[in-house]
C-alpha cells in the first residue's frame, strides 16, 4: 500500500474541497469530524481499515490546514482592508513599469500590519528604479487581493499574494538592498536581459517565454499568443517537466550519470526552478526530478503516484490556495494522464509499427503521440472549464513541434552559456534556436487557422457534445475491438459529431432573416449584425474587464459559423469602444474596416489597428460623408460625424434597417449631438435603441427617446466606476416606457428578426 501517496493525495483532495466546494466556516469542524472517525478507526486494530484510517487523516489534516492558513493570511487581509495606512515593505522582485503607473511585489514588514505579500500600484515613476531587497516606505490604501472588477479571482491568492496597496505618496528607500539579497531574481532579470541582446526582437519574447516562463512580451504579440493556445502549443511556455527534464538530459549529456552527476543534477535543477519563479508547476517537476534521481542513489524504486502525490502536497503545504491556480491543475491532470495512459498507448502505436531502424526512426513520433494522447482525457476537461475552448489539434502539434520544442530550450540555454564565453558562436547558437522557434510558431499558426481547429464551447449543444466524446470512449473501452481502434472509432465518431454540430449552428443563423446581437463584453460595446451568410460588427473594446472583448467577440462569431466578418464599425476610438479589434482580426479574418475621418487617436489604438490591417491585407475605410451599406435582407445607413470638437461627439450613428425593423446605435454622443442628429437626418421610426454612452446621464436625451418611437432599448454596460447606467438615464427610459435590456444583468442580447419584427431570444 503506498501510504505516503494515500495521505498526500487524501490531505490535496481535502484542500481542493475547501477551495471550491466548502464553506470555510465548516472546515475546522469537518477537520475535527474526519479525524476523530480516522483515530476510531485505528482503535479497532484491523487490517482492512488502514486505507480509510490514511485518507481520513489526511483529509482532516487538509481541511484543518486550510483553516489556519487562510486565519492567517485572508482573514488577516480583510481585516485592514479599506483602510489607509503607513506601510513599510521590502521589494521581492524588480518594479514593472506600464503607460502611467508602476507595479511592484512587496513583502509588509510593518509591526502594526499583516506580515503578507503585497502589490503596490504607484503612480509615479519613481519606483520603478527600485530593485530586489530595497526596503520602502509609503502611504497607501489598503484593500483585498482577491477581488478585481468586482470579480473574484483566485490567482493573486494562489501566487501568495494577500494584499493590493495603492500608494498615495511616493515610495520612499530607507534602506538599499545588499548585493546578493533576492539572488535568484536577480539572476532571473540578469539571463532575461541577456536573452534580450543575443536573440532578434521578433524572436526574443518567445525565448524568454520557453526558457524562464517569462510571458510578459508574448501577452503583447497577440498573434503568437492565440496561435500557440489554440495549437495546444501554450504548456511549452510554462516551466514544467518537459523543460526540466530537457534540462535534466542536457546536464547529464555533459557530466554523465555518476551518483556525483545525479546529486550536481539535483542542485542545478533546483537552481533553475529558483531563477524561474518558482512556480507550482516548476516546483512540482523540480520535486519529481528530485525524487527520481535520489531512488537509485538511495537504492529506492521510484514511484511515480508517489512521487506526484507530494510533489502536489509540498505545493499545497506551502500555500493551499494554490490549488485554484489554472497552471497547477493542468500540470498536475497532464502527469497524471501520461501515468495512466501513457505506456499504453506508445504500445499500442509500436505495434504497428514495422521491425528494423524504421522502428527505431519512428519510437520517437509514437512516444511523442502517447504522451500528446495521454495528457487529454484530465486536462480536456480543465481547459473546457477554465478557458471555455477544446483544440483539437493540439496531439497534431504535440507530434510535429516536440523535437523542435526540445532542441530549441536546449540551444536556448547553451546560446546564453557559450555567449558569455565566445560570442560569435553563442550568437549562432541562438540563430538555430530561433529558427526553430519560428518553426513552432509556424506550425502553431497553420494549424490554428485550419477549420474547427478550435471548439468554442459557447452553444450548450458543445458541452453535450464533450460530455458525449467522453462517454464514446467508455463505450468503446468494453468493445470486443483491438487496442488502437478503440481510439480511432470513438475519435472518429466524435469529429464528425463536431462537424454536424457546426453546421446545424451555422445553418441556424443562415437560414434565417436576420440576428442583432449585444455582446456582454463588460463595460464597453460590442454589437454583431447577422444577415444569412454576412456579418458586420459595431464596435469591439471594453475596460475594467478580466477578458479581451476581441476574444470574446471572436469566440461568439466562430461558435456561431462565422469564419469571417464582412465589415467592422468603429463609432469613434474610444478604447472601450476599439481596444479588442485587433484581437478579433487575429481569431476572424476581418475584411474591411470604417472610422470616423478626421478622428484623432485619443485612446492610443488606432495606430496598432492600422498597421494590423495593412498586414492582413484588411480594407481601410475613414467615412467623411454619410453611406449605405446594403447586405441582403438588410441595410446599414452609417452617418458621418457631424463635428470634430470632441472624440465622443465627432463619431458615427448607425441605423441598421431589418425589412421594416430599425435599429439605431449612437457611440457615445452627447445629448447635444443626439439633437443635431435628428435635426440632419431623422431616421425612420425605430424600433430597438442601443443606448449611447453606457447608460451615462450626458446621452439618451429626452427628444431621441421620443423622436424615434422605440420601445426597446439595450444598455451595453458592465462594472465600471462611471456610476454606469445613471439613474437618470433610467427614469427617462421608464418615463418614455421602454423595455430594458442591460448586458450586465441579461448577459448577452440576441434578438431574432423576421418579418419586420424582432424577438429576444432566450
Amino acid at each position: 500500500m503506498r501510504v505516503l501517496a494515500t495521505f498526500a493525495f487524501s490531505f490535496s483532495a481535502a484542500i481542493f474541497s475547501a477551495v471550491y466546494f466548502l464553506p470555510f466556516s465548516w472546515t475546522p469542524y469537518l477537520s475535527v469530524v474526519l479525524l476523530f472517525s480516522g483515530l476510531l478507526l485505528l482503535l479497532t486494530r484491523q487490517r482492512w481499515t488502514r486505507l480509510f484510517v490514511l485518507m481520513l487523516l489526511g483529509a482532516a489534516v487538509g481541511l484543518g490546514w486550510f483553516y489556519i492558513h487562510d486565519l492567517q493570511t485572508i482573514e488577516k487581509a480583510r481585516l485592514v482592508a479599506g483602510t489607509e495606512r503607513q506601510v513599510e515593505a521590502r521589494v521581492l522582485e524588480y518594479p514593472k513599469s506600464y503607460e502611467n503607473y508602476c507595479r511592484l511585489t512587496v513583502r509588509i514588514e510593518n509591526g502594526d500590519l499583516p506580515r503578507l505579500n503585497a502589490l503596490v500600484y504607484d503612480r509615479s515613476t519613481s519606483s520603478s528604479a527600485l530593485e530586489p531587497g530595497d526596503r520602502i516606505v509609503f502611504s497607501a490604501k489598503l484593500s483585498v487581493a482577491d477581488r478585481r472588477y468586482n470579480e473574484e479571482i483566485g490567482d493573486y491568492l494562489a501566487r501568495d499574494i494577500y494584499l493590493k496597496l495603492n500608494a498615495v505618496s511616493t515610495p520612499k528607500l530607507i534602506q538599499a538592498a545588499g548585493s546578493y539579497e533576492r539572488l535568484p531574481v536577480r539572476i532571473h532579470h540578469m539571463l532575461v536581459r541577456h536573452i534580450e541582446e543575443i536573440f532578434q526582437p521578433d524572436s526574443a519574447a518567445f525565448m524568454k517565454s520557453l526558457l524562464l516562463g517569462d510571458k510578459t512580451d508574448l501577452y503583447n504579440r497577440e498573434g503568437d499568443y492565440l496561435h500557440l493556445s489554440r495549437a495546444g502549443n501554450m504548456h511549452a511556455l510554462a516551466v514544467s517537466g518537459l523543460h526540466i527534464s530537457f534540462l535534466v538530459g542536457l546536464i547529464q549529456l555533459v557530466f554523465g550519470k555518476q551518483r556525483f552527476a545525479s546529486v550536481l543534477t539535483i542542485v542545478l535543477v533546483w537552481c533553475f526552478v529558483l531563477i524561474t519563479g518558482a512556480s507550482p508547476s516548476a516546483v512540482r517537476a523540480g520535486v519529481m526530478q528530485s525524487l527520481l534521481l535520489l531512488a537509485p542513489i538511495l537504492y529506492r524504486e521510484n514511484d511515480p503516484p508517489t512521487t506526484l502525490a507530494f510533489a502536489l502536497g509540498l505545493i499545497l503545504l506551502h500555500n493551499p490556495r494554490a490549488a485554484a491556480s489554472v497552471s497547477l491543475q493542468l500540470s498536475f491532470a497532464a502527469m497524471a494522464g501520461i501515468l495512466c495512459f501513457g505506456s499504453a498507448l506508445y504500445n499500442s502505436f509500436v505495434s504497428f509499427m514495422p521491425a528494423g531502424r524504421m522502428r527505431r526512426l519512428l519510437n520517437g513520433v509514437a512516444a511523442a503521440a502517447a504522451s500528446s494522447l495521454a495528457v487529454l482525457p484530465f486536462t480536456v476537461p480543465l481547459t473546457a472549464v477554465h478557458f471555455g475552448y477544446v483544440s483539437l489539434v493540439s496531439p497534431v502539434s504535440g507530434v510535429l513541434c516536440f523535437f523542435a520544442i526540445s532542441l530549441c530550450f536546449c540551444l536556448g540555454y547553451l546560446a546564453c552559456l557559450f555567449s558569455l564565453v565566445f560570442l560569435p558562436f553563442g550568437l549562432l547558437l541562438a540563430r538555430i534556436a530561433a529558427l526553430l522557434g519560428q518553426y513552432i510558431l509556424w506550425v502553431s499558426g497553420l494549424l490554428s487557422s485550419l477549420s474547427n481547429a478550435v471548439v468554442y464551447l459557447e452553444s450548450a449543444w458543445f458541452l453535450f457534445w464533450l460530455c458525449g466524446v467522453y462517454l464514446l470512449f467508455l463505450l468503446a473501452r468494453f468493445l470486443p475491438l483491438r487496442r488502437l481502434e478503440k481510439l480511432l472509432l470513438p475519435g472518429v465518431l466524435s469529429i464528425l459529431v463536431m462537424m454536424l454540430l457546426s453546421n446545424v449552428e451555422r445553418l441556424h443563423y443562415e437560414q434565417e432573416d436576420g440576428f442583432f446581437s449585444a455582446l456582454d463584453v463588460g463595460q464597453g460595446q460590442c454589437l454583431c449584425v447577422f444577415d444569412e451568410d454576412l456579418t458586420v460588427v459595431i464596435d469591439c473594446g471594453n475596460q475594467m474587464s478580466l477578458s479581451n472583448a476581441g476574444d470574446l467577440a471572436g469566440r461568439f462569431l466562430i461558435s456561431r459559423g462565422r469564419r469571417s466578418v464582412d465589415t467592422l464599425i468603429l463609432t469613434h476610438l474610444d478604447s472601450d469602444h476599439v481596444n479588442g479589434v485587433t484581437m478579433l482580426m487575429e481569431m476572424i479574418p476581418v475584411k474591411r474596416i470604417v472610422i470616423p475621418a478626421g478622428m484623432d487617436d485619443g485612446s492610443g489604438c488606432l495606430q496598432a489597428i492600422a498597421a494590423k490591417a495593412e498586414l492582413l491585407n484588411t480594407e481601410f475605410v475613414r467615412l467623411s460623408e454619410d453611406s449605405e451599406l446594403r447586405l441582403k435582407n438588410s441595410s446599414l445607413r452609417v452617418f458621418a460625424p457631424l463635428s470634430q470638437e470632441d472624440m465622443n461627439d465627432s463619431g458615427l450613428f448607425v441605423d441598421v434597417s431589418y425589412d421594416g425593423y430599425d435599429i439605431l446605435v449612437s457611440g457615445d454622443a452627447s445629448q447635444e449631438m443626439e439633437r443635431a442628429f435628428l435635426m440632419h437626418a431623422l431616421p425612420d421610426p425605430i424600433e430597438l435603441l442601443v443606448i449611447g454612452h453606457h447608460g451615462s446621464r450626458f446621452s439618451s436625451s429626452e427628444d431621441l427617446l421620443r423622436s424615434t418611437g422605440a420601445d426597446t432599448a439595450i444598455i451595453s454596460v458592465g462594472y465600471n466606476t462611471y456610476g454606469h447606467p445613471d439613474e437618470q438615464t433610467l427614469e427617462r427610459l421608464a418615463s418614455n416606457h421602454y423595455n430594458v435590456y442591460r448586458t450586465d444583468l441579461d448577459g448577452t442580447i440576441t434578438f431574432h428578426i423576421e418579418g419586420g419584427h424582432g424577438k429576444k431570444e432566450s
